[in-house]
């Protein structure tokens, strides 16, 4: 039978381990969600033309059917969506189809679910389309 302070010292090595994979997998398990990498265009970006697409790319694969991004004017007003995916799980939506946009600037909110943990993240991205300039040429 072991001694005292060896049961003692297990049970503090024991409660040692337990705090460091806590302190191990516990930011690994924020930092699992789906959260925006990249975008195009980019966040911050002034176009000198209306984009035709819009992408954002994200850290880990998310849920397709229950995952959005929507594209919203100056005026706040919605202008398009993504549209279905095929596939149940993804690492980037687009949104297309929108025509050419006016100048101004443009929000993009997305939301993410992911179906292993069911992790929501949510965020915004902005562009600005230029207003279109016209030179007269010389005479």
């Amino acid at each position: 039978m072991p001694s005292r302070s060896a049961l003692t010292a297990y049970r503090g090595f024991a409660g040692v381990a337990v705090v460091l994979a806590f302190l191990v997998l516990g930011p690994a398990a924020v930092l699992a969600h789906a959260s925006l990498v990249t975008s195009d265009p980019a966040n911050g970006t002034t176009l000198a033309a209306s984009p035709v697409t819009i992408t954002a790319t994200f850290a880990e694969a998310f849920d397709t059917t229950r995952s959005s991004m929507q594209l919203l004017g100056p005026d706040g007003a919605t202008v398009a969506a993504n549209g279905p995916s095929t596939a149940s799980t993804a690492a980037s939506m687009t949104i297309a189809g929108f025509g050419t946009l006016g100048a101004g600037t443009y929000s993009v909110q997305w939301t993410t679910i992911t179906p292993n943990d069911n992790g929501i993240e949510r965020g915004t991205f902005t562009f600005t389309v230029a207003a279109a300039t016209s030179s007269a040429n010389a005479a």
